[in-house]
């Protein structure tokens, strides 16, 4: 009964001891993230039902850079022409925060549901992130119903 326990005991002190190697736990997580990391607040946003002759419609996603590099954003390529972006061209610091703008105009697609895509280029350790915007676009917004 004693080797069993000081067996286990010897067991648990050494996983205690590799967990421990560096000197302090919060390393090993510094050491993930070497560079820059973009974290978006969401990824997804619905506009719901929405009057296609209503206007441009407006949306911000606000990110953060999670890494220990400053972030930038290289480029954003929308899926449809439809979809306009504006972000900040200037490098993020480690820690800092920054938005995207995204504008979605109805008249310049069809009426009827619609789902657009945005791809977020950047030197983060994912090179590609993806931002995606839902609705449905309607002819005449009385009573949710089309003429």
């Amino acid at each position: 009964m004693k080797r069993v326990l000081f067996f286990t005991l010897i067991m648990l002190l050494s996983a205690v001891g590799d967990i421990f190697a560096d000197g302090h736990i919060g390393r090993r997580e510094a050491k993930r993230i070497k560079g820059a990391k973009i974290q978006f607040e969401r990824t997804l946003h619905d506009f719901g039902d929405i009057d296609r002759r209503g206007g441009d419609l407006r949306t911000v996603i606000k990110f953060r850079n999670e890494g220990s590099q400053p972030l930038v954003i290289t480029r954003i390529v929308s899926s449809c022409s439809c979809l306009k972006c504006h972000f900040s061209k200037r490098p993020i610091p480690a820690g800092g925060e920054s938005e995207i703008e995204l504008i979605y105009q109805p008249l310049k697609a069809e009426a009827g549901t619609f789902i657009k895509v945005v791809q977020v280029l950047s030197n983060s350790e994912e090179s590609r992130e993806l931002i995606t915007i839902m609705g449905n676009s309607l002819d005449n917004k009385e009573n949710g119903k089309k003429r």
